[in-house]
């Protein structure tokens, strides 16, 4: 019986961090207020890259189930909050008795009644949604693409788009000659973008914008044919006068109706730029596929290098790490005497590989995802290191429990020495977080803490040590807590294999990163300006 209600107990916790985190997480799709600004309806991913939204809303839900764990296990915390939250007094005795419960209601339906909590929540939420680019993302897409040059019609695009405006009334002398600012010549890349947006439709890339946005694209094509007959009657009205003299008040007439079709012209592509902003950013999941995405639709998309770490770079560090770690077990004192040949060199070849993990999660994303580097000018993604870091953690320690397992044939005697060992995954995440932000140092830098005068390789590489150093003194610290003493190193051993290793990677990494940009550039999506007139 007691280990039935145990069982029910620790159920009751774990359905009540999972309503904590979805409830978060419908939280965080609200976008926040900004007062002065246009409000948007659109859900937060709508408005921002899916690597931006993700790394916030896991981190938010992570904040929400850490508040929950912490009020769970402070009863005179949620004592105190009884006696703030009179509702609470009004609910059946068997949910009063369940403090998993009471404390889910607190953090989901019952939040906005404790004003200490729902402050804390809003903050932090809204400080992640900005950490995101929420909304400013998607408004920053729609301006560069208004501010872009467009792609005309090819003679492929236009063969299939003619037939219907010839149809309407146009005459296709005017429209192979239609170009600049002219009513006309708008209207027929209004055409050839509505025409390669249902291009993009049929090959099925956008369900999850129409998950997202229901109905946006359909009230746009209502408003694209509305749209369309004012343009043709006013085509129509000025090409039945015929270029001839006309009264002023009937040119003055049709003058101001050209530009009432103009100011609705005008208005509708702003809000298919829009649309097709929201549209890029929730249909195509990483830079290389947006930039494609907005070339097939027209607007051209400058390059930008980004760094990268090559494969060949890390099997050199994985190679050099193996032989420094073999090197130094067979120099220095090694308490493990039962260690043999073949034991030293699977433990050589774990840590190095561990090493090279660590290295490539922190510079990896780099490569594939904007939000992971640091923009020229702007502050540090200090979150992106945070995220590269716990996946280097959990990347380290699933290789070290691999290795384990093969050293010891068996999953059942690997894993007590797994646990033992996991203090290790702190210096892998204390690695992976420096690499990180090492790897967007630029030489202004220097400057600013005024040593300029000194090459940026070597300040990295001080830096990495005089991180790592205090780190493997935790490390260590913890070890002896962890594991049994025929299994700790010796401490000479671990600072000196800390020390080489670090100076190393950060002479060299960052270095490699910053040089070495990637074959195939990374487009940045920032669309060419247009010609200037005149």
């Amino acid at each position: 019986m007691t280990e039935q209600l145990e069982l029910l107990a620790k159920l009751e916790t774990y359905v009540g961090a999972a309503f904590v985190a979805f409830y978060g997480y419908e939280r965080f799709r609200k976008p926040p207020a900004e007062p002065g600004a246009r409000q948007t309806g659109h859900p937060s991913r709508a408005t921002t890259t899916a690597a931006s939204y993700y790394t916030a809303v896991v981190l938010y839900c992570g904040i929400g189930v850490l508040v929950y764990g912490t009020l769970l296990f402070s009863p005179s915390v949620l004592e105190k909050i009884r006696a703030l939250v009179p509702q609470l007094g009004e609910m059946p005795d068997v949910l009063k008795h369940s403090p998993s419960v009471l404390v889910a209601l607190l953090l989901t339906v019952l939040l906005p009644k404790v004003p200490a909590l729902a402050n804390l929540d809003d903050f932090v939420r809204t400080r992640l949604q900005h950490m995101a680019a929420i909304p400013h993302e998607v408004r920053r897409l729609a301006a560069e693409l208004r501010r872009a040059t467009f792609r005309p019609a090819s003679e492929d695009e236009y063969a299939e788009i003619a037939p219907a405006l010839l149809a309407q009334g146009f005459d296709e002398v005017d429209l192979r000659l239609a170009s600049g600012d002219t009513l006309l010549a708008r209207w027929l890349r209004l055409a050839t973008l509505m025409r390669r947006l249902e291009g993009w439709e049929a090959e099925g890339g956008l369900r999850e914008y129409f998950i997202e946005c229901p109905g946006e694209l359909d009230a746009l094509r209502e408003r694209y044919e509305e749209v369309g007959a004012k343009v043709r009657r006013a085509y129509g009205l000025a090409h039945d006068s015929g270029g001839g003299a006309l009264d002023a008040r009937t040119a003055a007439t049709l003058a101001a109706y050209r530009d009432d079709v103009g100011t609705a012209l005008d208005a509708i592509v702003r809000d298919l730029h829009d649309a097709i902003s929201r549209a890029v950013l929730l249909s195509e999941y990483t830079e290389h596929r947006r930039a494609r995405r907005l070339t097939t639709l027209g607007f051209p998309v400058q390059v930008q290098q980004v760094g990268r770490i090559s494969l060949n770079s890390l099997m050199l560090l994985f190679t050099l790490g193996s032989v420094l770690f073999l090197f130094v077990f067979n120099v220095v004192p090694n308490p493990r005497r039962n260690e043999t040949p073949v034991d030293m060199l699977l433990r050589s070849v774990m840590i190095a590989a561990i090493y090279c993990v660590s290295v490539w999660c922190a510079i990896g994303p780099k490569t594939h995802w904007a939000a992971a580097r640091r923009a020229p000018g702007s502050g540090r993604p200090c979150c992106a290191y945070l995220v590269s870091a716990l996946v280097a953690a959990v990347a380290g320690a699933l290789v070290s429990l691999t290795v384990k397992v093969v050293l010891h044939a068996s999953l059942t005697e690997a894993w007590p020495r797994f646990v033992q060992s996991l203090p290790w995954t702190l210096l892998t995440f204390a690695m992976a977080y420096a690499v990180a932000a090492l790897a967007d140092d630029v030489p202004a830098d220097l400057d600013a803490i005024g040593l300029g005068h000194r090459p940026l390789w070597l300040v990295e590489a001080v830096a990495m040590v005089a991180i790592m150093v205090p780190v493997s003194m935790l490390v260590y610290r913890l070890l002896l807590d962890t594991t049994p003493v025929g299994f700790v190193p010796a401490f000479g051993q671990v600072l000196t294999i800390v020390v080489i290793v670090s100076f190393a990677i950060g002479a060299l990494v960052p270095s490699w990163y910053r040089h070495a940009p990637a074959t195939a550039a990374t487009p940045r999506l920032a669309a060419t300006p247009a010609p200037v007139a005149g």
